[in-house]
């Protein structure tokens, strides 16, 4: 009787391995399934919809622009040479530069003809204040030049009203004195250890003493 109720609880048993079995790989194979869906997930994300959405994102952008600079480019190019200068910048565009500050404000924005307005007065003021710190005339046209040796000029009127000349500064030379000749700078000698000065016998006969009372 016992034998018949081993062999019995020893088949269920059997059959409760396999199906544990079954279950083990199927556990398996889903997160073999789940690991590769993340994977497709990833490759769709980063490498098609994300760069889909940027690329998106900078023709909508560059739509923009371009709908703000057949307003306003050619008002606003003809401040262009000056700041160009002012800025150090060969490519700066002033239509860019306003254009790129007004549509990085959040909404509601303001309205657009006079965002423009300001950004030209505050343009003008900033070349009044160098027209008035060279002296120059509200009446006469100011242009700033650079020539091939990076010398820059400010002209107003074809008059060259300040000049700023490229110093050879990398080369080492020294500026010339008034005389035309260059101030000889004094040599400094690294190698030259500092010297020690000798005490003197009343400095010695000091020191004793004080090293006698400290023993």
């Amino acid at each position: 009787m016992d034998e018949e109720i081993y062999e019995v609880l020893n088949s269920y048993k059997q059959a409760i391995d396999v199906i544990l079995g079954k279950l083990d790989e199927q556990a398996k194979e889903i997160q073999s399934l789940h690991e590769e869906n993340n994977k497709l997930n990833s490759v769709l994300f980063d490498e098609i919809l994300e760069p889909a959405r940027v690329a998106l994102e900078e023709r909508a952008k560059s739509d923009r622009f371009d709908d703000f600079n057949a307003m306003y480019g050619e008002k606003l190019g003809g401040y262009d040479d000056v700041l160009k200068k002012m800025n150090s910048n060969d490519d700066f565009s002033l239509s860019k530069d306003i254009f790129d500050q007004y549509d990085a404000l959040e909404e509601p924005k303001p309205e657009m003809d006079a965002f423009v307005e300001d950004a030209i007065q505050t343009v003008e003021q900033q070349i009044d204040a160098l027209r008035d710190s060279l002296g120059i005339e509200s009446d006469k046209e100011v242009a700033i030049v650079q020539d091939e040796e990076g010398n820059t000029k400010v002209v107003a009127d074809g008059e060259v009203v300040a000049e700023e000349n490229e110093a050879t500064e990398e080369d080492g030379t020294e500026a010339p004195t008034e005389d035309g000749e260059q101030e000889e700078q004094p040599e400094l000698d690294f190698d030259e250890e500092p010297k020690e000065e000798e005490a003197t016998p009343e400095e010695l006969k000091k020191y004793e003493e004080e090293l006698a009372k400290m023993l």
